[in-house]
């Protein structure tokens, strides 16, 4: 799992990042083009290993306790290796603007998205045109972004020690990978001399302390809204990649919504395992995934799910093709009106359909307060209640 890691940042999900190895598990493997985690990396890391929504494993925000059950440090500066960085320098010098085009064409060739899904604008509240920067300016943001990059290089390069490892070993062929990101791309503001440490390096070395931001997070995020924390599609969706010859068909691309609940009952099924019941005498919540190996297989066409998000008051569900979402906004204290879109003509989320569909808004609102009520999910503002 890949921590901060946006939709389209392997080269096999529209990239330009050079991703040999992850490249080569989707070409033998299973691109999931709509694969969704629970929008941050502690909430997302909680359903992983539990098959629930985070709030019933009590991970409802972070991992800070607040003495309510739905509610019990990822590498986040931008650190690479020179010589990884220096293959990357330069190159982001075309700006986020031409590079969200580029990855937008690249990804509707690849059929990772569809064509008449419309590329998001850039986020032009934090988001400037490149244009209108000044020459340092750009070599400033060529730089995190070439250390961004860098990273990802570098994490590929470190993936396929591991592959050639299970191979020597003779235990490729007993092995199934997966590879997902925790939430989108991370638009978080760090800057030299930031508020954790007292830093002023240069970016990308060890005494630095500095982030993308909303910059490039909206390239990383390309061609969705948002980024990590909210419950858009720019938040929840993941690059997923799954390899396991014996029972996956080599190159194919698949559409199914499925969730990080999800992959606890595939593991627990390839395994031939049984999830108990209990521990110690201690009553065990049974998952609320659902085996993946069906989908594995493409044996299973009419895939149905609903699924629902909640990360700190930013709220969604899903049903079919239709999804419902909401952002809470801090500044006032108050939850933005519910939005409509339709995943199969608009996962971009650009045609709020909530006007023209007041039945469907309601119908939505009642199985979202439904299934809340399931995992667990303390409403927002009562945790604000409770953390003053």
């Amino acid at each position: 799992m890949a921590d901060d890691m946006g939709y389209s940042d392997p080269g096999c999900f529209g990239s330009e990042i050079h991703t040999p190895n992850l490249d080569k598990l989707a070409a033998e493997g299973l691109r999931m083009t709509q694969f969704y985690n629970a929008g941050r990396c502690c909430p997302t890391k909680a359903s992983l290993l539990t098959g629930l929504y985070q709030h019933q494993a009590g991970i409802g925000d972070m991992e800070r306790n607040y003495g309510i059950p739905a509610y019990t440090a990822p590498h986040w500066p931008l650190h690479a290796l020179p010589e990884d960085i220096e293959k990357y320098r330069g190159k982001y010098m075309i700006g986020w603007d031409s590079l969200r085009v580029d990855r937008y064409k690249r990804m509707t060739k690849m059929g990772i998205i569809n064509k008449n899904w419309q590329l998001s604008p850039r986020h032009e509240e934090q988001v400037p045109a490149w244009n209108t920067l000044d020459a340092e300016e750009k070599e400033m943001w060529d730089l995190r972004m070439a250390v961004y990059a860098a990273m990802i290089d570098r994490m590929d390069q470190e993936i396929g020690k591991i592959l050639g490892k299970l191979s020597e070993m003779g235990e490729d062929k007993n092995t199934i990978i997966t590879f997902i990101s925790d939430n989108g791309g991370c638009h978080e503001r760090i800057k030299n001399l930031g508020n954790y440490l007292p830093t002023s390096g240069i970016t990308g070395n060890p005494d630095s302390f500095d982030a993308y931001e909303y910059n490039w997070a909206n390239a990383s995020n390309t061609p969705f809204r948002w980024f990590k924390h909210w419950v858009h599609e720019g938040g929840i969706s993941s690059p997923c990649i799954v390899w396991y010859p014996q029972l996956i068909e080599a190159g194919r691309v698949d559409n199914s919504p499925v969730h990080i609940i999800d992959i606890m009952p595939t593991f627990v099924e390839l395994a031939g395992g049984i999830y108990p019941e209990t521990f110690h005498d201690h009553a065990i919540k049974p998952m609320m995934g659902k085996s993946l190996v069906p989908v594995f297989a493409d044996e299973n066409p009419e895939w149905k799910r609903i699924l629902f998000w909640e990360h700190e008051g930013n709220r969604a569900v899903r049903n079919g093709d239709w999804k419902l979402v909401s952002r809470y906004d801090n500044a006032t204290g108050s939850f933005t009106p519910w939005e409509l879109y339709n995943m199969i003509n608009d996962r971009s989320e650009l045609n709020d359909l909530s006007d023209k569909n007041p039945e469907k808004i309601m119908e939505m609102i009642e199985l979202y307060n439904e299934i809340a009520n399931v995992a667990e999910e303390t409403t927002w503002t009562e945790v604000l209640r409770i953390r003053k």
